[in-house]
């Protein structure tokens, strides 16, 4: 299993990276300027002892099976439409939040309406914290949501558990994504009202 993070040099992506090599996934962190994803990939290589690669994202999502879109927003419909020749028959996974998810309005079926009908998409991970995954020596308390494409959300619970404590949860169609990222939101509000920075959310009774 091999995965990129296509811009995988800040947010969730250096936190992502170090957790899936301790749990030995190769990783390769993907950037639009090949210098900062090489020097990203050296500090995480030195932080866990592994080995992982930085290359431009074209490169990156070439090398890999999976890919994760560790991007802004904004940054969806260029990231996409520049990589699209490259995504087909690919899985992807979106952790991206909406400014506003409504139904028919979330990052996650942007991803899947811009992506190529060959690929495999599904939606993860919006709601654990870049602090959390960058804290390696702390467990992180927290369940994912997953939803999309059967097989991606497949693939995509198959690397929400690699990471210890994590519990994956199959949310259904990717139409169902904007419901996730709205509590994203929420969990913004509620970590600056109670001064805190990770967050999370667990279901109870399963």
């Amino acid at each position: 299993m091999r995965v990129a993070l296509v811009g995988g040099t800040g947010g969730l992506g250096p936190g992502l990276a170090a957790r899936w090599l301790l749990s030995d996934i190769e990783v390769i962190i993907g950037s639009r300027v090949r210098e900062r994803a090489q020097e990203t990939a050296s500090k995480i290589s030195r932080l866990v002892d592994r080995d992982v690669e930085g290359m431009l994202n074209q490169e990156a999502v070439e090398e890999a099976e999976i890919i994760v879109l560790t991007i802004p927003f904004k940054g969806v419909e260029p990231t996409l439409k520049s990589l699209s020749n490259h995504l087909k028959g690919k899985t992807i996974i979106s952790p991206i939040v909406s400014p506003s998810p409504a139904p028919g309005t979330s990052a996650g079926e942007l991803v899947r309406r811009l992506s190529p009908d060959s690929a495999k998409v599904a939606s993860a991970f919006q709601n654990v914290g870049a602090h959390a995954l960058a804290e390696l020596e702390k467990p992180i308390d927290c369940d994912v949501v997953v939803c999309g494409d059967p097989e991606a959300r497949e693939t995509a619970a198959k690397l929400v558990e690699k990471i210890p404590n994590l519990r994956a949860l199959d949310g259904g169609g990717i139409e169902n994504s904007w419901i996730i990222e709205a509590l994203t939101h929420l969990l913004i509000r509620l970590n600056k009202r109670y001064r805190r920075r990770s967050i999370g959310v667990r279901f109870t009774g399963l």
